[in-house]
């Protein structure tokens, strides 16, 4: 049986540029991979960033 790899999305936001920088560094210190540019979302920034889930079955 084949095993695939998901992918978890999620959008982390900050007030601030430099409070959404450090929330970016820190999900990637921990495996997560950014994948969109720092966008306006709500009342500050936001980014979309994504985690490979291995080895989950179907």
């Amino acid at each position: 049986m084949r095993t695939k790899s998901k992918f978890l999305r999620k959008i982390v936001y900050g007030l601030t540029e430099d409070k959404i920088k450090k929330v970016i560094e820190m999900h990637e210190s921990r495996g997560w991979k950014k994948e969109s540019e720092i966008k306006e979302y709500g009342y500050g920034f936001g980014c979309l960033m994504t985690f490979e889930a291995k080895h989950c079955k179907n």
